[in-house]
């Protein structure tokens, strides 16, 4: 074989391979226990899951985006949570790329505080609404 059919055939490798690599996401808000369900603060993807020939929807970081979300919102609700909405109820809602969503069954009070007041909006990628920037940066070190 030639040099460039060698260089072509790897690099069609490569793309092959690559292309095979398929990622799904848990992300996660924090939503007021209202009517509406406002969006508080967004924190974006929580827990990422990038396998060779796709994640499936039965893979542990998808089946346990619920629990992941709700115990996200539980530390944002003790440490982050604007002086404004302290003693308020929040839940969490939470959607795994294709495969589920919704609201957590808990109603989680908030009790704790970084300073801010202003509520922080983020990616969007469950709602379409958000605030102003201020808060915590959104957290994708979770690990299961």
């Amino acid at each position: 074989m030639a040099k460039d059919q060698v260089l072509c055939l790897l690099l069609l490798m490569i793309v092959l391979v690559k292309s095979n690599w398929q990622e799904k996401n848990c992300f996660c808000q924090v939503v007021q226990n209202n009517e509406s369900k406002t969006l508080i603060h967004d924190m974006g993807s929580i827990v990422r899951c990038k396998q060779f020939l796709g994640c499936s929807c039965n893979h542990i970081k998808m089946r346990s985006c619920y629990a992941n979300c709700e115990n996200a919102v539980k530390l944002w609700a003790k440490t982050s949570c604007p002086s404004n909405m302290i003693g308020q109820q929040i839940r969490a809602k939470y959607k795994a790329s294709i495969c589920h969503n919704g609201l957590t069954s808990a109603f989680i009070i908030c009790s704790g505080n970084t300073g801010s007041s202003s509520s922080t909006g983020g990616g969007g990628a469950i709602a379409s609404s958000g605030g102003g920037g201020g808060g915590r940066p959104r957290r994708t070190d979770i690990k299961l």
